[in-house]
């Protein structure tokens, strides 16, 4: 209903305004990970020590080969305090290597 009401507005952000977006393009090599994800994983209260604790955690799992839900999944379990006050979702996406399982 979001895209229906709001064309061309990011999920979850409602405004009266028009945002100022710009596409770009970028392409992983291969072997990179990318990690994308929403604010409830950087509140303090689900979340403790921000931004630098998710690019500590990123950096040291993704450096253990695991597949990208497990990876995504280890990220979650790592970072999320319990009781959520605000929504975390994590989406991971690699670009296989040459001779790369998974």
């Amino acid at each position: 209903a979001l895209g229906a009401t709001y064309q061309d507005s990011p999920l979850g952000v409602l405004t009266d305004r028009r945002l100022d977006l710009v596409d770009q393009e970028f392409q992983l090599a291969e072997g990179d990970t990318l990690l994308l994800f929403t604010d409830g994983l950087l509140d303090p209260t689900t979340s403790p020590g921000g931004q630098r604790a998710l690019e500590m955690a990123f950096l040291e799992l993704s450096g253990a080969r695991l597949s990208v839900a497990d990876l995504a999944q280890s990220i979650l379990e790592r970072r999320v305090v319990e009781p959520l006050r605000d929504d975390c979702t994590v989406l991971v996406a690699r670009r296989r290597s040459r001779g790369d399982a998974h």
